[in-house]
């Protein structure tokens, strides 16, 4: 029994350790970025890129922590079935507002691409505007249906 809460412990220091280190590595990227959008440099791509490292670390940990430390996969293939349908119902949920946050961060890039779009004076910039807004109007609109439907 107190191999199991030592092996807990050293997961949960490997744990803080790891996202200590994403967390610098955040940090550092995300000054990169703000470094380069201060130039006048493209910044989508990078920001793209650096937002999706960061969900990808955040998603891992819950992961692990949530589905592959509490049983849930193990519970379906030899527990209860009802056990294995809470945790199927609780990842169905997860993912959905896991799609909507990544369809925010998606428009706030959007919204950045509009801002420097104005800043240099671009002559499509009404309609990468339109494009935009009814980019938005389709994600809520599919966020809406979708959670209907669950």
């Amino acid at each position: 029994m107190i191999l199991l809460f030592d092996e807990f412990q050293a997961y949960g220091l490997v744990k803080s350790i790891g996202l200590w280190l994403c967390a610098l590595a955040a940090i550092i990227a995300g000054y990169r970025i703000y470094q380069q959008w201060n130039r006048g440099e493209d910044v989508e791509g990078p920001l793209v890129l650096w937002l999706t490292s960061i969900a990808f670390c955040g998603g891992v940990v819950f992961l692990v922590d949530r589905f592959i430390l509490s049983g849930a996969f193990s519970s379906s293939f030899g527990g209860s079935d009802y056990m294995a349908q809470v945790y199927t119902q609780s990842m169905v949920v997860e993912s959905s507002r896991a799609a909507l946050l990544l369809g925010i961060v998606v428009a706030i890039i959007g919204l950045i691409r509009v801002f420097q779009k104005f800043r240099r004076g671009d002559d499509d910039l009404y309609d990468f505007m339109f494009k935009w807004f009814g980019s938005l109007a389709f994600l809520f609109l599919m966020s809406s249906i979708i959670s209907t439907m669950l």
